[in-house]
């Protein structure tokens, strides 16, 4: 990802599908990742454009994160040990693409453990499919990355201040799940079941849909099962 994003400006487009195969979309103008030194972090995110809504600029600037490797703003847990996936955690997530894949609405105690996108359901709602694609961009073929880092905090801080308050009060019912979620594993690690497990989709019959071939698709990063 980081070498695809950094020899030249990336375009990133993101596709969501339901289980009513209901389709939508989030673009963006350019999309960069940070080295691995750096902790593979979102280095400059472009400005948005779709119908899903923007449910990744809280993501920007962030590090990747994963059960073993927490980088997350979350000082009192793991955002992806309590969200059951990896990403981008900030504190911690609008957006969780690499999420458990289970069966549309779900539960209470399961929220924020799905594949979601905020903006498009929101995180009691775990999406059929998620694609994402990258493809140099035309638009600005010959400008050349510089102070990305500085860039996207730029950008992100401008666009934040505008969402604080959804934000807020996302990040406060995000900690929350997130803590009942570390409690539910822990308990379910011992052989505590508080709730009947949720049956996960087997991914029979799930819809394909023919991509642009411009784009360089990520299959499997994005669409996947415990």
């Amino acid at each position: 990802m980081h070498t695809l994003t950094n020899h030249k400006v990336t375009e990133i487009l993101i596709e969501l599908q339901d289980f009513n195969l209901e389709n939508t979309f989030a673009f963006y103008t350019a999309f960069a990742v940070g080295t691995e030194i750096e902790g593979y972090p979102i280095s400059f995110l472009g400005s948005y454009e779709g119908d899903a809504g923007d449910s990744l600029i809280y993501h920007a600037g962030m590090k990747f994160s994963t059960f073993d490797n927490d980088h997350d703003n979350w000082h009192d847990g793991n955002c992806a040990e309590s969200h059951t996936g990896a990403w981008w955690y900030n504190g911690c997530d609008t957006s969780n693409l690499n999420g458990r894949y289970l069966n549309g609405e779900l539960p209470e105690s399961y929220e924020y453990q799905g594949m979601y996108w905020y903006d498009w359901h929101g995180p009691g709602y775990s999406l059929m499919k998620s694609r994402i694609s990258v493809r140099p961009s035309k638009n600005f073929h010959s400008y050349i990355l510089s102070n990305t880092t500085t860039k996207t905090n730029k950008t992100a801080n401008e666009k934040k201040k505008s969402q604080s308050t959804n934000l807020d009060q996302h990040q406060m019912n995000s900690t929350e799940h997130s803590q009942q979620n570390t409690e539910k594993i822990k308990a379910e690690n011992l052989g505590i079941e508080d709730n009947p497990p949720i049956k996960e989709n087997n991914h029979e019959n799930v819809h394909v849909t023919e991509y642009p071939e411009q784009y360089t698709p990520y299959d499997q990063i994005f669409d996947y099962q415990r």
